[in-house]
């Protein structure tokens, strides 16, 4: 800021453009800018980064850079004149201060060494003329200079400056203070106390109050004496876009031409400043945004993200057509579908944004009035759910808003700041001529059934027009409820602030989902139709699985799927798929913890499934190793059934193993097979543990169901642990847990039961106990599953022999050898007793009973007659 030189020569130099260069300058930023978009909006900066919202310390260089207040700041200014006297020579002491280099609303207090003062009406004592400050009674006194053109010196100065101030230094065009104290050891004991002025900025030009260009009012462009005060950051903006002047020298800002700000763009975005937004005590409204601040020696484009950040808004500049665009909701400009996507054109979906971007808590500091207006921060804007979504981590971004003196506006703008980072989704569309109009900063409705959006609002980032009228568009997600703002929950007690709901889900719907139909060739000839599944791989940590619902083309009901692995981009589905038939699929994200996800929109394979060709060698071979009568077809699975009619050319196959026995053993294949298949993607060693939960209920159907996974994969081994628990419509249950070694259930067990029966089955090699008592104790196994020696290819179960019985009821025993102490037999059948040693013998056959002894004598005892026999 250059005080002493306006105060000398009169004139305010200015770093104006000619009307040439002005030309020039708006040729270049039109030619500059081509096609593409440029956009300006809030930047993040490090917490306690130096602020250039306001100036609270005291400058002493006369070649200070020129300063403009904005709004309503407090600045120290620059100190340009001291000068003392009084009848002992020093008993006064004039001090000037240049505040601004331009006329400024006015002066509303001091601060004295931190503390506010008021200002009182001037007065007149013979030795000093000014206003006295609140608190120093007869010891200060101000007097303010607006910086008026056409103001007149100082009287003091002239007065009581020994011929040091004439009244040629008048400040034309400079807004300062003169500052009298008289001296006082007990007032002053610290010395001259440090002073920082509460000042009324710049009047601006409103094109809103200007009837010459559609407004209401005696405003004109380029005559000040008709210029307002206003905190209105559009307006601010708006002003140092076209340039600052003073005596009809730009003295500082820009110099955009008036054709690149078009007027009903900015108006509307200076009425939205002006809104009124409700505050959470109920004490009234507060203007939507306000600007407060002190620019000096700062970068244009430094300068306008400042003003940006107190509006939470952007500026686009396209083709050097510059649009404001501050913090709140606009309507769409158009409705558009697929119909409206380019014929062969490329569509890129982009759900998420990487986690070198990820934002889930914003901090910030504004100016506070209540601290003299130094930096102070804001309530935190944090939100627990986010960070779960983000897996498990805060990632942080801060903001200094420089030009805000008010902490609900503050906490305004870094919520608005916190939805936009929540809001992630990105798509580039090319449209056809029809949305040729579109441009950057446009709010757009999508809706599509290929990739799953009804009304999805979106703002275009950047617009592209071909030869052909038609428009490459990039796309931003947003929302009305970014902007939205309910004081009574969203405004936070600075003293006690509170966490936040998420922001916005940050993954929601499965991106570019694709059927095509396949052909697996299996050994001996097979072939089987399949449908391969793609999507834009899912990066998301909480999206722990897929959904797949998949049907025949105009069926109602659905079959349904799993993918452990939405990182993968593929799944083949098998089951269930038949030959000539068109599929379509649809996916659902499944997340932990759980949050509002959306379905796909359904995808067709567009043409028929192939043929099947089933090698019924190995059907046969299967058939005929089945006891006739045990299998029905309600145990079989769909896709079995199938393949078994093409190869019996019947429509319904008759028959039956065990029903619960077969699906509990084909779970815990498909379970495996189906984690194992996430492990073929050229995943090194590892390993992985997964958890899908399903929760749904439609009309008089409901499922919950959660299937946890646990994976580890060396070199060709891996070995998977799944266990499922299942309800189905109140009456249907399911708990199993099952080990699959490189694609073979080697192991399982299952509960499964309907109403009041149940079944438990377990497929193991063995059976054993341990005692929990004895440390170390060897397992004792029960029994085991083993090949019939006697009868080669069948397997029987085998009791430990070893094992203690109390008693054993059965309706028949086959044993080899039967030891006991005693026996209370009842009727006993046999052909041969004999003692141990083979002397006593009773041989009983069809044509001689023998009883013999190989010495002595025995007897019989017939009851009417005894027989004794000697040898």
């Amino acid at each position: 800021m250059a005080f002493v030189a306006p105060l000398i020569g009169a004139v305010v130099g200015g770093i104006a453009a000619t009307a040439v260069g002005q030309a020039v300058i708006g040729t270049a930023l039109a030619l500059g800018a081509g096609y593409l978009s440029r956009k300006l909006a809030p930047k993040p900066r490090e917490m306690g980064a130096s602020s250039a919202g306001m100036r609270l310390s005291l400058r002493y260089d006369p070649n200070a850079e020129r300063e403009i207040v904005f709004g309503q700041a407090a600045t120290a200014g620059t100190l340009v004149y001291q000068h003392v006297y009084g009848p002992n020579g020093n008993d006064y002491v004039q001090m000037v201060y240049a505040l601004a280099d331009h006329p400024c609303d006015g002066l509303v207090g001091v601060y004295v060494n931190g503390t506010y003062r008021s200002i009182g009406s001037p007065v007149s004592t013979g030795w000093v003329n000014g206003a006295p400050v609140d608190g120093y009674g007869s010891h200060m006194w101000v007097s303010w200079h607006d910086g008026a053109w056409d103001q007149a010196a100082d009287g003091d100065l002239i007065a009581f400056g020994g011929g040091a101030w004439t009244s040629a230094h008048r400040g034309r065009g400079v807004a300062y203070v003169r500052v009298t104290m008289l001296y006082d050891a007990d007032v002053f004991a610290d010395g001259l106390p440090r002073m920082v002025f509460l000042v009324r900025g710049a009047r601006l030009y409103d094109p809103r109050k200007d009837g010459s260009v559609g407004g209401a009012g005696a405003q004109r462009w380029g005559q000040p004496e008709t210029y307002a005060w206003s905190a209105n950051p559009a307006v601010c903006l708006y002003n140092w876009r076209r340039g600052i002047f003073v005596g009809g020298e730009r003295l500082a800002g820009m110099a955009t031409h008036v054709a690149a700000l078009p007027l009903d763009v900015w108006i509307a975005a200076m009425n939205v400043c002006d809104e009124a937004v409700a505050r959470a005590d109920g004490s009234g409204t507060d203007p939507r945004y306000r600007m407060h601040g002190v620019v000096g020696g700062d970068s244009n484009r430094d300068v306008i993200r400042a003003m940006l950040a107190a509006m939470a808004g952007e500026e686009i500049d396209t083709g050097g057509i510059i649009k404001l665009l501050p913090g709140a909701a606009q309507a769409p400009v158009m409705h558009i579908t697929d119909d409206d996507l380019l014929p062969g054109g490329a569509v890129e979906i982009i759900p998420k944004l990487p986690r070198s971007q990820l934002i889930n808590a914003v901090y910030g500091a504004f100016h506070d009035p209540a601290s003299a207006y130094e930096s102070m921060p804001l309530a935190p804007r944090v939100s627990p759910d986010d960070e779960l979504i983000d897996g498990g981590e805060r990632w942080a971004e801060s903001y200094t808003l420089d030009f805000v003196t008010d902490q609900r506006q503050g906490q305004r703008v870094l919520e608005i700041l916190r939805r936009k980072a929540r809001a992630q989704g990105r798509s580039q569309l090319p449209l056809r001529a029809r949305c040729a109009a579109l441009e950057a900063g446009d709010w757009i409705s999508w809706t599509s059934a290929q990739y799953g959006y009804t009304n999805q609002l979106f703002k275009i980032g950047d617009a592209r027009l071909g030869p052909d009228n038609s428009n490459a568009v990039s796309l931003e997600e947003t929302s009305t409820g970014i902007f939205a703002w309910n004081a009574a929950s969203d405004e936070l007690d600075p003293l006690n602030p509170a966490e936040l709901p998420s922001g916005g889900a940050t993954f929601s719907a499965v991106a570019d989902l694709e059927a095509a139909n396949i052909t697996i060739e299996g050994g001996n000839g097979a072939e089987r139709p399949g449908v391969l599944l793609t999507w834009l791989p899912v990066d998301d940590p909480t999206v722990v699985s897929l959904r797949l619902e998949y049907r025949r083309q105009g069926d109602a009901g659905a079959m349904t799927a799993s993918v452990l692995d939405a990182g993968a981009g593929s799944h083949i589905l098998i089951e269930g798929i038949q030959g000539g038939a068109v599929y379509e699929v649809r996916a659902l994200p499944v997340t932990e913890p759980a949050r509002a996800v959306a379905w796909t929109g359904w995808v067709s394979t567009g043409e028929a499934a192939s043929g099947q060709i089933v090698e019924t060698a190995i059907i046969t071979e299967l058939a005929e190793a089945v006891p006739p009568d045990t299998i029905t077809p309600e145990m079989l699975s769909a896709q079995t059934r199938f393949e078994l009619s093409l190869a019996s050319a019947k429509a319904e196959i008759q028959g039956s193993v065990a029903a619960h026995l077969a699906e509990a053993f084909e779970w815990a294949q498909r379970t495996g097979e189906a984690a194992l298949a996430s492990l073929a993607n050229g995943h090194e060693n590892g390993a992985q543990l997964l958890t899908e939960r399903v929760e749904r209920v439609n009309g008089q159907n409901a499922l919950a169901q959660q299937i946890t996974t646990a994976m580890t994969w060396i070199d060709e081994n891996a070995l998977v642990v799944s266990e499922v628990i299942e309800s189905v419509d109140g009456i249907k249950g399911k708990w199993g847990v099952a080990i699959n070694s490189n694609g073979v259930a080697t192991g399982f067990a299952t509960l499964s039961g309907e109403g009041p029966t149940s079944d438990f089955t377990v497929a193991a090699n063995s059976f054993t106990f341990a005692h929990p008592d004895i440390a170390g104790g060897a397992p004792q196994p029960v029994f085991i599953i083993s090949e019939d020696p006697e009868n080669p290819g069948q397997h029987r179960a085998y009791l430990n022999g070893e094992l203690i019985a109390e008693a054993i009821r059965a309706g028949a025993v086959s044993v080899g050898e039967l030891s006991a102490i005693s026996a209370n037999a009842g009727e006993l059948v046999s052909a041969l007793m004999r003692d141990p040693n083979n002397i006593v013998r009773w041989e009983v056959n069809d044509e001689v009973q023998k009883i013999g002894r190989t010495d002595g004598t025995m007897t019989f005892d017939f009851g009417n007659k005894i027989v004794r026999i000697e040898f």
